[in-house]
């Protein structure tokens, strides 16, 4: 799950080597008894893309002296409409080939901790996986469509020792009860409250699947322990683990003191104050002009995220009950106030979202709460349900 590029002197260094007949190669073709293979976990980084990890496969021959690194997370950012096809989850990412090295300098500039875990496999297992790899290093073959939670950097590597080392799992493990995708993100980003709000709001329904033992192996650190259960000729497939670069801690510096359910709280309780004491104000028109706007954005993000994109993660997402583009619609009737059928869709939809909390399939974030509740507030506020009297008629009212 890192994305990565290389260098324009190390393409060329790996092409003149390919063409030579280079290193890699003859370990592959000619695998020695000095030949290691192990599987290479690195810890979640700083940025965005990195918070989950990463996995490659390493391939170490003293004898041949070669060490190399087989790595899925990569893409070429030369790739024409890169943002595009990004965004619409249609670039591809490929198998990359780089010195051990080189891979690990990357480590050590961003403090990341990095384990190894040697694979014990048959003299044919590692042939048939060298093979494999270089097959798959092909440039007609080595490119894929990313899925992040079922075709990725982690879940490459689990899918070619299955293949190519004919490794299976012991029921007991593959029968144990497993968190759902969600959960296992949180695991990652729950420290972070902003990333995590906004991670929940754009995926949807199938992120709320149990992930199973198998699919938990979308996440690096989940390969490496669970690949301690793989076993191949009726042998353990995967030794203990060796600490090659300590890093830091991805616990972050400090959790910000404004979280997104206390933000949309405060939000909430200020509609509900503006409500009460200048209800037909225009700081109230604008208020709910810009509400309804940010609604109707936002809802329109999460449609096209289900209908316009590969991404399967972000299909059905239910939080389009309180978040659409109908809310355009209540925006309009602003102006408009005989359309009345905006605000009402608004409401409804809100109240489904509020009471159907704990019961809806798909797991929404608490934030959602606060905003839900304002939504139904300033919906059923426009359609004249929850009248407030003007503060100026109770001031006229007083004798005086």
């Amino acid at each position: 799950m890192r994305m990565n590029s290389q260098n324009i002197l190390f393409k060329v260094a790996i092409g003149m080597l390919i063409a030579l007949g280079g290193p890699w190669q003859s370990a592959a073709q000619y695998p020695t008894d000095s030949l290691r293979i192990s599987l290479l976990t690195c810890a979640p980084g700083e940025a965005l893309y990195s918070k989950f990890g990463h996995s490659a496969i390493r391939v170490a021959d003293p004898a041949n002296q070669t060490d190399i690194v087989y790595n899925y997370g990569l893409f070429d950012f030369d790739t024409p409409n890169f943002y595009v096809k990004f965004i619409r989850g249609k670039l591809p990412y490929q198998l990359g080939v780089q010195s051990f090295r080189q891979f690990m300098w990357d480590y050590e500039y961003e403090r990341r901790e990095v384990l190894e875990t040697p694979l014990h496999l048959s003299p044919e297992h590692q042939a048939e996986l060298l093979r494999f790899l270089e097959i798959n290093y092909l440039p007609e073959n080595r490119q894929y469509p990313y899925d992040f939670f079922f075709d990725n950097c982690a879940s490459r590597i689990r899918d070619v020792l299955e293949k190519t080392a004919a490794m299976t799992y012991p029921p007991k493990d593959t029968m144990e009860s497993s968190k759902t995708f969600r959960e296992l993100l949180d695991e990652y980003i729950g420290m972070y409250p902003w990333i995590n709000f906004g991670i929940d709001l754009i995926l949807g329904l199938p992120t709320d699947q149990k992930a199973g033992f198998r699919g938990e192996m979308f996440l690096p650190d989940y390969l490496a322990k669970n690949l301690k259960a793989g076993q191949s000729i009726q042998k353990p497939v995967a030794a203990a683990d060796t600490l090659l670069l300590s890093g830091q801690t991805g616990e972050p510096d400090h959790k910000p003191a404004l979280t997104p359910f206390l933000a949309f709280a405060l939000l909430f309780a200020a509609f509900a104050l503006l409500s009460g004491l200048a209800p037909n104000s225009k700081a109230l028109l604008l208020a709910d002009a810009l509400f309804f706007l940010a609604l109707g954005l936002a809802g329109s993000l999460f449609t096209f995220m289900w209908a316009g994109t590969d991404h399967d993660a972000t299909h059905c997402n239910m939080n389009l009950l309180w978040a659409n583009p109908l809310a355009f619609g209540a925006f309009a009737a602003l102006f408009y106030p005989s359309r009345r059928i905006w605000p009402a869709l608004g409401a409804l939809g809100a109240a489904i979202a509020l009471m159907g909390f704990p019961f809806l399939p798909q797991a929404l974030h608490p934030a959602v709460i606060p905003i839900a509740l304002t939504v139904l507030l300033r919906c059923l506020y426009r359609l004249g349900v929850i009248p407030f009297k003007p503060k100026q008629a109770l001031v006229e009212a007083v004798p005086g």
